[in-house]
């Protein structure tokens, strides 16, 4: 949004969403040379690299410092960013300002970029109000546990191929070659999500590199019925669904759904 003039640094840039994309593309304009005035504004405290923490459940010491205060990343060349803990409720694209939802504060902007993510903003929405370290020993015990889980099995189960699902069977699948990694998903092709544009040329490609893959076995057009404590763990968001391992569903297979809620059980 705002005017098309080239970015200069008097230009007022203003980022709603502090998740990956959101802090990506303020790390990004402030690491250049006479970098604009950036302003970035989310509703959550903690920011997380979602595709480089899903390793932590195959090597628990990866996820170390994953999980950061948004106050603190934007330090050192990124010290121009200027971050607010706030929530926009109105986008003026008119008067070129956004209006903040605490005492109707107003922020201008010449450009702004909307980089919400999607609705359930983990792990802020299970942790609201805790210190990083303590989120972060939470969850790293979490992913000893599927660690563990996963070591010891002969098979894995993922519920669902979007982009968290398929980078997280990728890792198990790299470092269990032993190990026969099932992917189920409720569509005929990966990526269900993905933009038109983007779409023919990445689905082919990351099937075509599911096809090959060793110990990667697909099932598309596949729902999955889920036991009752499961649902009832969707519903009340206990142990914050994504990643968490949820059921043990046979000998020697771990199972837990990835990315999205689990689907709804077959009527």
């Amino acid at each position: 949004m705002g005017n098309s003039a080239s970015i200069d640094p008097s230009t007022k840039v203003v980022i709603v969403g502090g998740g990956v994309g959101g802090v990506e593309v303020a790390m990004k304009l402030a690491a250049k040379k006479g970098a604009p005035q950036i302003t970035l504004i989310s509703r959550e405290k903690y920011t997380m690299n979602m595709p480089v923490s899903l390793r932590g459940y195959v090597d628990p010491s990866s996820f170390q410092g994953q999980i950061k205060d948004l106050s603190q990343v934007f330090t050192g060349k990124y010290a121009s960013v200027t971050t607010m803990l706030d929530e926009v409720i109105e986008i003026d694209e008119e008067a070129q300002k956004v209006i903040l939802k605490s005492g109707g504060q107003e922020v201008p902007f010449d450009v702004c970029v909307v980089a919400t993510g999607v609705a359930n903003s983990w792990p802020n929405s299970f942790f609201d109000g805790t210190l990083e370290r303590d989120i972060e020993g939470h969850v790293m015990d979490t992913m000893k546990k599927v660690s563990e889980a996963i070591k010891r099995a002969k098979s894995v189960g993922v519920i669902g191929m979007g982009p968290v699902g398929l980078e997280l069977a990728g890792f198990i699948a790299e470092a269990k070659p032993d190990c026969t990694v099932h992917a189920f998903h409720s569509g005929e092709h990966v990526l269900n999500g993905l933009p038109v544009p983007l779409k023919e040329k990445t689905v082919a490609k990351v099937e075509a590199a599911l096809a090959v893959a060793g110990n990667i076995t697909t099932h598309f057009g596949s729902r999955v019925d889920l036991p009752p404590l499961l649902q009832a763990m969707r519903e009340t968001n206990a142990g914050g669904l994504t990643g968490a391992m949820l059921d043990r569903t046979a000998e020697g297979a771990a199972a837990f759904p990835v990315g999205t809620a689990p689907p709804a059980a077959k009527p």
